[in-house]
């Protein structure tokens, strides 16, 4: 199995904010207008930092992970692996991006899908109760947390939304026009798991498209 092996550590509150866009998440994600640094300090003191090798893995697959992560730098996917043994590419998660295990929060189970780095990757990660804990004490904190909820409810509705009303060819432009650079940072066969293609598919889309520009 491939694993990371390099521990977590803590950072102080002046090394985060230096790498931290505030602004860009709370554009992200509607977050409060009158979050401050001051209201993130708190979060701060609970979160672990940890860079991940290419290609090791951020959670497997029957491991339960109740952590919270956010992507400073680099790229995970989600997959899960069939009864053929396949590997089925389901997320692309990228810089300025919240991701956790579903099963393991809203179910308590294990998870059945594998969080594998792409890139090098730099996160930051706490766990859930402590985070809630946290937050029944500071209403606009609290507040936030329901912004980035209502969002990654909005990202999965808006995925499972494209499969019924929009053609392969559109959903495959919308992926480009939310993602433009991730046709050159992920290999085609991920894409086309996460647009619900084969990479032949994919292929001929992009041939398509190409054409009707000439």
């Amino acid at each position: 199995m491939k694993k990371s092996n390099l521990s977590p550590f803590s950072l102080s509150f002046k090394d985060v904010e230096s790498f931290f866009n505030l602004d860009k998440i709370k554009q992200l994600y509607g977050i409060h207008k009158n979050l401050t640094w001051e209201d993130i300090k708190i979060l701060v003191k609970i979160a672990k930092f940890r860079r991940y090798r290419n290609k090791s893995y951020v959670i497997e697959a029957g491991e339960k992970n109740t952590n919270v992560f956010f992507i400073f730098k680099g790229l995970v996917r989600s997959y899960k692996v069939n009864e053929k043994g396949d590997e089925i590419t389901v997320s692309l998660y990228r810089e300025n991006q919240f991701f956790l295990s579903a099963e393991c929060h809203l179910y308590q189970n294990k998870s059945s899908f594998y969080f594998e780095c792409l890139e090098p990757t730099f996160a930051c990660f706490a766990d859930v109760t402590k985070i809630q804990e946290i937050l029944s004490r500071d209403k606009k904190v609290d507040e936030t947390r329901e912004f980035v909820s209502l969002k990654i409810f909005q990202q999965n509705y808006e995925r499972i939304n494209s499969f019924v009303l929009l053609t392969p060819e559109e959903r495959y432009l919308d992926f480009v026009e939310k993602n433009p650079d991730l046709n050159q940072r992920v290999p085609n066969k991920y894409i086309a798991n996460v647009l619900g293609v084969t990479p032949v598919s994919l292929s001929r889309i992009r041939k398509r498209l190409a054409m009707k520009k000439e």
